[in-house]
């Protein structure tokens, strides 16, 4: 019975000003808002586990510069730690950026890609749907003309199309063939 008494009376006090109210509705709904953008984030790089098989042992390693700017090291620097490192089961590089893909039925996109050695995807212990992953050397000048497509591309762009194996794309005006489809779910970066 109090409680319906103090309803009444708060929806009175609100009615009596309206630019409260208002700003009151505003300020509830801009918290919910955020909080659950925050919860969110949290969610995904915290709190649910990384789609990759023993993400606890998956390393990110960076080089940063005396002035705090990340400093990547060169392909023979890396051609050399990785011919010496003991440590890692395994080690790859990668390169992100944002490629045009050309569609016909689409035109040009901006997509984002990553440019990443050919023992890449061994690192995440991930099988792809379709297809396969870079063999060894693939990596070389001449041989590296092979793609992998992520799960959302090739739903979004390519309609789930399960002839796209060996189909040639063009992304930055390179032809590429794709060899394979990663499953749903798998993302990097994340």
């Amino acid at each position: 019975m109090m409680l319906l008494q103090d309803l009444r009376y708060a929806l009175r006090q609100l009615r009596r000003a309206p630019g409260f109210a208002l700003t009151v509705t505003l300020t509830l709904a801009l918290s919910v808002g955020v909080a659950t953008a925050v919860f969110c984030v949290i969610d995904t790089t915290i709190l649910e586990p990384l789609p990759y098989a023993h993400p606890d042992r998956i390393v990110d390693v960076e080089a940063k510069s005396q002035s705090g700017y990340m400093q990547p090291a060169s392909w023979p620097s890396f051609k050399d730690e990785r011919a010496q490192a003991t440590a890692f089961a395994a080690l790859a590089a990668y390169a992100r950026y944002h490629a045009t893909l050309n569609t016909t039925s689409s035109g040009s996109l901006q997509l984002p890609d990553v440019f990443s050695t050919d023992n890449f995807f061994n690192v995440f212990g991930v099988r792809p749907l379709l297809g396969r992953t870079y063999l060894p050397g693939e990596e070389q000048d001449g041989r590296n003309d092979v793609a992998v497509l992520g799960y959302d591309t090739w739903q979004t762009y390519f309609h789930g199309d399960h002839g796209i194996l060996n189909q040639t794309i063009q992304l930055d005006g390179r032809a590429l063939a794709v060899i394979g489809v990663m499953p749903a779910g798998f993302r990097f970066p994340l």
